[in-house]
């Protein structure tokens, strides 16, 4: 029997200290840390097998609380300790909150801590798990790459042959006042020189970032590069969310408070406090 604690870091701070709770019917304890400290998801386990089962659980809870509230998280502690016993996780929440605590990295944006929007399909799981990994990262070339990977998942009766099709499409019918998106300036300034928008993502920016020996090539450390892919990462940004909420079908919480309650219910993950 073992007590594993995930040190998890993020933009965001919970209003509470701690609370238990119950995922997968299996039951977690929320420790928050201080102002120089991670918060932590604890949890007990019976023996080893378990280990990837439950960091598949944590990561999809977390994926799920961060796409309803518009934070990002980072796990970035695994710790464990052997235990004799089982323990009132809730008691002893001061003790292990002590014994596992580790630096805090991130700003906070305090969150409440009700419900999250759970992925339903293998599909919008990933795309969850692929913007959670964009916005948690300093690195604008991952996290475009991120974002374009989004675009690259296929939900069934997708009629388009790749993101290029898709985006070039979305920007039509914005033209066409058929649908509600942020079109960064960045776009409507290639729009202006009449580029083939989705053409233009993928050569200059999918495949400048992932090729070696194709031109072009952008490079980190090249500031006209660096200073290209951070306008391309702000742009594409609108356009996976788009994705996720539209083709996916999975709203965030701006678009579920116009939901009807019942709806509401079925998009929504409960806890047990």
């Amino acid at each position: 029997m073992e007590i594993i604690a995930y040190a998890i870091d993020g933009n965001f701070k919970l209003k509470l200290t701690k609370c238990l709770f119950t995922y997968n019917n299996r039951d977690f304890l929320f420790y928050a840390g201080d102002a120089n400290k991670c918060d932590l998801i604890l949890t007990i386990i019976e023996n080893d097998k378990e280990k990837e089962e439950l960091f598949e659980t944590i990561n999809k809870f977390l994926i799920g609380f961060s796409w309803a509230n518009g934070c990002f998280f980072k796990i970035v502690s695994i710790s464990g300790k052997g235990l004799p016993d089982k323990l009132d996780l809730y008691k002893q929440a001061d003790l292990y909150g002590k014994i596992f605590n580790h630096p805090r990295i991130g700003g906070k944006i305090v969150k409440g801590f009700h419900s999250i929007i759970e992925p339903k399909t293998k599909e919008q799981e990933i795309a969850l798990s692929l913007h959670n990994d964009a916005k948690s990262s300093n690195d604008f070339f991952y996290r475009f790459l991120c974002f374009w990977k989004i675009l690259e998942i296929k939900p069934s009766n997708f009629k388009y042959k790749n993101p290029g099709e898709w985006i070039n499409h979305i920007i039509e019918e914005k033209n066409k006042k058929n649908i509600n998106i942020l079109i960064d300036r960045y776009i409507e300034e290639l729009i202006k020189n009449k580029e083939d928008i989705g053409n233009y993502f993928y050569k200059n920016f999918r495949c400048a970032i992932t090729h070696i020996n194709e031109e072009p090539l952008k490079l980190s450390f090249r500031e006209k590069d660096n200073l290209e892919i951070r306008r391309a990462c702000y742009a594409i940004e609108n356009f996976a969310d788009y994705f996720i909420r539209h083709e996916l079908d999975l709203p965030k919480y701006c678009d579920v408070i116009k939901i009807k309650q019942k709806e509401i219910q079925k998009i929504y993950k409960n806890f047990n406090f």
